[in-house]
């Protein structure tokens, strides 16, 4: 089974959504974690973020990285659309 990982900005976040938010996102996170290759509305990003791919939960974007010879995802970004594209 592949560990998920979040990175504290993603933490942070995740921590200050609603209650009911914070549970569908959560089990769609346990779905990416058990299934990160073929995760369904998963979409692979191109030019500086190359390598990573997203999903959308709503208004809401989940930017992830997948490492197959660590069996470990990547949770980096979990944002509104707008802010998560932003360095």
């Amino acid at each position: 089974m592949n560990e998920l990982v979040l990175h504290r900005r993603a933490a942070r976040y995740y921590k200050r959504l609603p209650e009911n938010i914070k549970q569908a996102l959560k089990a769609k996170l346990e779905k990416l974690r058990d299934d990160p290759e073929n995760y369904p509305g998963a979409s692979r990003l191109a030019g500086e973020w190359a390598g990573y791919s997203r999903f959308r939960h709503g208004d809401l974007r989940v930017i992830y990285l997948y490492n197959a010879e660590e069996s470990c995802v990547y949770v980096n970004f979990i944002g509104p659309r707008g802010d998560v594209y932003k360095k």
